[in-house]
């Protein structure tokens, strides 16, 4: 009987060890499965290296794709949060260095004389409450819809300061900062292209596991570094930090402002490869410009990539700046692409509306209806006489932009025109999704919504001339694993990439037909109302096609509707 009992309770005891051991597996397994986990090796407060000497600004790409992280024993996962992308691990609470700032403040209770300023170019106006001398409460201190934040930090040097940032009603119900991590720079000018040298480092370290999730990369290599000491609490995007010097920018992704884009469209402007076309001014006098880079010996197709529709979106204008760098650096293949391919790049749509921080100004502006801003009239007139001149095509429009964090992986295409231009833009993100693919970039599938945006410049562009409008979405926060400034940059060597493929494939030719009919099309109704023009005395470039466009679509709406209506009379008994 006693020897049974052995038996039965031997034979449970390895029952339970057996299924522990699964249940082991399982949790490590998934945990492997859902972030390629590393080890903890840059420091908390990287200094960046001096960059004096460096790489030339144009200076020739490499085709490698970037190191792939290698994976670690992760650590033991405390908390699981669902969103569009596979679900990340973040940590329960305050982070330990919250702990380390409070006992540090209790220590020196007369410490403080830290000021925070958000009195900065492409910064949204702060509300600042200051909850103790080294722990700040702040809100976005404007109406209407903001996205972006940026303010200037003096006299904290050597101390721990938290930040309490009020999340907006949108972003705390959907969720779109608990994986944010905001970056902080002690460079002194924004405008400086030097403050935005972004190079792997000699021997790039590991990422690092922030305490709310995601994988931050090794940002030695640049000046701008991630806060890894973040987690949500009471509606509020927290984080702690130390500061090294008294002066700094902290933000929530790096800037790019309208003053950086002149300086470093002047270092373009000296490429034999480019012309640097300024096309009028904004009504606080900023100059418009945009990039054309390619042989234009010829008509040939052509590429519109432009950013900033929505001025508060930084992450575009660098992607834009990374297709202008790409085409400008050396190898015979980009010389190859450039005599095949004219690309006009606008790395900032709207310098007044970056310079203020504004979230939209000309986006959906492109229609006339009496209270356009200059701007969209000024790109419509370019576009038109640029087309004209050369009797040019332009194949593809695309309109970059970027979402906050949480929302989408690295890239999503989340516009395209529906059916039958829908196959043909399939075939172009195709493309664009295996080459970021192959680079470890993670990106979404073909989108759900089919629209024609007529109202924006890649709509114009669509309606007028036919052009391919693709709408993406871009994010260096994206939950799993965040980026750096170089391989933000390096999305612009990826975009051209495809776009090349794409007008040398069979679809390419298939688009250029269409765009042929678009051409036709547009020629026709332009000479069907020209009497209309001229009886109102109308030459404006965008009114003119605006109403030539509206005209044709009202009248094939009226001819689908009078055709519904006979058949439904000739149906009646």
């Amino acid at each position: 009987m006693n020897g049974r009992r052995w038996i039965q309770a031997g034979g449970a005891a390895m029952a339970l060890i057996l299924f522990a051991a699964v249940l082991v597996w399982f949790v490590y397994d998934q945990s492997s499965r859902r972030i390629p986990t590393a080890q903890v090796v840059v420091p908390e407060s990287p200094s960046a290296p001096d960059r004096a000497g460096g790489r030339e600004l144009l200076a020739p790409y490499t085709d490698a794709a970037p190191p792939t992280p290698a994976p670690a024993t992760p650590p033991r996962p405390m908390r699981w949060i669902a969103s569009p992308q596979p679900a990340v691990m973040t940590m329960p609470g305050e982070p330990p260095l919250e702990l380390a700032r409070r006992q540090a403040e209790n220590q020196h209770a007369d410490g403080g004389g830290i000021e925070i300023s958000s009195d900065v170019v492409c910064a949204v106006p702060l509300a600042v409450e200051t909850v103790s001398p080294t722990h700040f409460k702040l809100r976005f201190n404007r109406e209407g819809f903001n996205n972006y934040f940026l303010f200037k930090v003096s006299g904290a040097a050597g101390q721990l300061v938290r930040f309490d940032f009020e999340q907006t009603e949108i972003t705390r119900r959907e969720r779109k900062w608990w994986s944010l991590n905001p970056v902080y720079s002690y460079v002194t000018d924004l405008d400086d292209p030097a403050s935005f040298v972004s190079e792997p480092p000699p021997a790039p370290a590991r990422p690092v596991l922030a305490w709310n999730g995601p994988l931050l990369p090794d940002t030695r290599g640049q000046k701008w570094h991630y806060v890894p000491d973040v987690w949500e609490e009471n509606g509020h995007l927290c984080w702690v930090m130390r500061f090294e010097e008294d002066h700094a920018y902290v933000a929530m992704r790096p800037p790019y402002t309208p003053g950086y884009n002149e300086r470093f469209l002047k270092q373009v402007a000296q490429s034999p490869h480019a012309r640097v076309l300024t096309i009028g001014h904004s009504p606080e006098g900023r100059p418009l410009q945009i990039v054309q880079v390619g042989d234009t010996a010829g008509p040939k197709p052509a590429v519109l990539v432009y950013a900033r529709e929505h001025p508060s979106e930084q992450d575009p204008s660098w992607i834009a700046e990374g297709v202008i760098r790409f085409l400008l650096s050396g190898g015979a293949d980009n010389d190859s692409v450039r005599q095949r391919v004219t690309f006009l790049v606008i790395p900032v749509l709207d310098p007044d509306g970056a310079a203020a921080g504004w979230y939209a100004r000309p986006d959906h502006r492109f229609v006339y209806d009496g209270f356009n801003l200059p701007e969209p009239r000024m790109y419509a007139r370019f576009l038109r006489e640029w087309v004209s001149e050369g009797d040019r095509e332009v194949y593809l429009a695309l309109d970059l932009h970027n979402v906050e964090s949480a929302e989408f992986p690295h890239l999503m295409c989340v516009w395209m025109p529906p059916d039958p231009w829908f196959v043909l833009c399939q075939a172009f993100h195709a493309r664009v999704r295996h080459g970021f693919e192959r680079a470890g970039f993670n990106v979404s599938g073909v989108p759900a919504q089919r629209v024609m945006a007529h109202t924006r410049l890649g709509g114009h562009a669509f309606d007028v001339y036919g052009a391919l409008h693709l709408l993406y979405e871009a994010n260096s926060q994206a939950s799993q694993r965040h980026l750096t400034l170089g391989e933000l940059r390096d999305f612009g060597r990826h975009l051209v990439k495809a776009s090349d493929e794409f007008i040398r494939s069979s679809h390419g030719a298939e688009a250029g037909v269409m765009i042929g009919e678009a051409r036709q099309r547009r020629l026709a109704r332009l000479e069907r109302h020209r009497w209309a023009f001229e009886e109102r005395g109308i030459t404006e470039v965008l009114q003119v096609e605006w109403t030539a466009w509206v005209l044709d679509r009202d009248t094939v709406i009226d001819t689908v509707r009078k055709a519904l209506a006979a058949d439904a009379r000739r149906a009646l008994p």
